[in-house]
């Protein structure tokens, strides 16, 4: 009964316990210089453009109060969870926060979406590999800290967020 529950919740939720180089507490700045088993640098690929091409990763992973919303694929994303996404963006920015949206789809669907959820934020492009590695949910909700990641929800949990 235990193990079906805890089923149940890492799919409805996020992981009980997260191993990944994204999960809360960790510096994405600092997993860029450390070196997995394999090689490679714990995050790699992580780069965030906007829609004319320009780099913003330094700049966003050395600001204070930064929430993204992830939607690695808006053609899957369950459109029910922007209802929550948008209050808790609302409430971000009314405390300081820079709010960025986070896909690997096209912006012109993107820009749609806002339209029709009210989302009052910019979209950056980052690959959908990345984006599932950071939150398995789609959309996700994520907060740091110049880099360091201080929160993390499911859009079923984002009421959860506080500023």
């Amino acid at each position: 009964m235990v193990f079906m529950y805890i089923t149940y919740h890492v799919l409805v939720h996020l992981p009980i316990i997260d191993f990944r180089p994204y999960a809360i507490g960790k510096n994405i700045q600092q997993g860029m210089t450390e070196i997995a088993v394999d090689g490679l640098p714990k995050v790699h690929d992580f780069y965030l453009e906007t829609d004319g091409g320009d780099d913003l990763t330094d700049e966003i992973l050395n600001k204070e109060k930064v929430m993204f919303v992830v939607v690695y694929d808006l053609d899957i994303a369950d459109l029910n969870g922007f209802e929550s996404v948008k209050k808790a963006t609302d409430i971000a920015m009314r405390n300081g926060y820079s709010v960025y949206g986070l896909s690997a789809s096209y912006i012109d669907d993107l820009n749609d979406l806002n339209k029709e959820s009210k989302l009052n934020f910019e979209w950056l492009f980052v690959d959908a590999t990345v984006l599932k590695t950071i939150i398995r949910a789609n959309p996700g909700v994520l907060t740091l800290n110049k880099g360091t990641v201080t929160g993390k929800w499911n859009w079923i949990d984002v009421d959860g967020f506080k500023p």
